[in-house]
């Protein structure tokens, strides 16, 4: 009941072929973006950093592109409605798909689009 019912339960709880299923799905929906989609490993903290000496394996989308600057793109997708969280590494937007829900995907999508 619990893992079916509770966010922040489904979202731990997901396998990596599923994050995997989900970050395709995503790079799929990206494929007309001039964009370039990487699929790649990652590790998260689960509890937003709550939780600083547990790490979680985890399947991330990484965006690049010419001129993108990322750390302007991630402040306007947290900021906007609805909210998409994303993470900064070196010259790219990441996306951790453990927490983005599969109805939520194409949401996601469409807001990266409307901001590249």
């Amino acid at each position: 009941f619990a893992m079916k019912n509770i966010p922040v339960l489904q979202m731990l709880s997901q396998s990596k072929k599923k994050l995997e299923e989900k970050a395709i799905q995503f790079k799929q929906e990206m494929k007309d973006s001039d964009a370039l989609i990487t699929i790649e490993e990652c590790t998260g903290v689960p509890g937003g950093g709550s939780l600083p000496d547990q790490k979680l394996d985890s399947i991330c989308v990484r965006i690049k592109k010419q001129g993108l600057q990322p750390k302007a793109v991630a402040k306007k997708l947290r900021e906007g409605s609805p909210a998409l969280i994303t993470l900064v590494r070196e010259d790219s937007l990441i996306i951790d798909m453990r927490t983005v829900f599969d109805e939520e995907i194409s949401i996601a999508v469409q807001l990266i689009k409307q901001i590249l």
